[in-house]
């Protein structure tokens, strides 16, 4: 059930999205032991960003949303996971990716028609 939601300004045309998202896909699951089956990637893109009262073009800003199973190690291995491939994958600094995590509740989620319990 991860979700990585990824934001960022326009990149540069030589950076494919789609196979960006499936590599991080893959990358993501077999770091953390997690069936791919289980992740979800998205990606968009925002006109404007300043960071520091200053316009910032490589910052990339990304929401986790996790089961509140997963422990603090587990959580923080998923975020240094997502910021090492996804630095490299787009060829950006690792400074200039910033993530959220948040977790999600059991009894809190909708998923394939139903409530989801865990």
């Amino acid at each position: 059930m991860p979700l990585i939601h990824i934001k960022s300004l326009p990149l540069d045309e030589s950076v494919d999205i789609d196979a960006t998202i499936q590599n991080l896909s893959s990358s993501f699951a077999a770091a953390n032991n997690i069936g791919i089956e289980h992740v979800t990637v998205t990606w968009e893109f925002f006109s404007h960003h300043a960071k520091g009262g200053e316009v910032d073009s490589d910052q990339i800003i990304v929401d986790l949303l996790v089961p509140d199973f997963n422990s603090a190690d587990a959580i923080e291995k998923m975020l240094v996971s997502i910021a090492k491939h996804l630095s490299q994958l787009i060829e950006v600094s690792i400074d200039s990716v910033f993530i959220n995590a948040r977790q999600a509740h059991a009894g809190m989620v909708f998923d394939k028609g139903e409530v989801v319990k865990w």
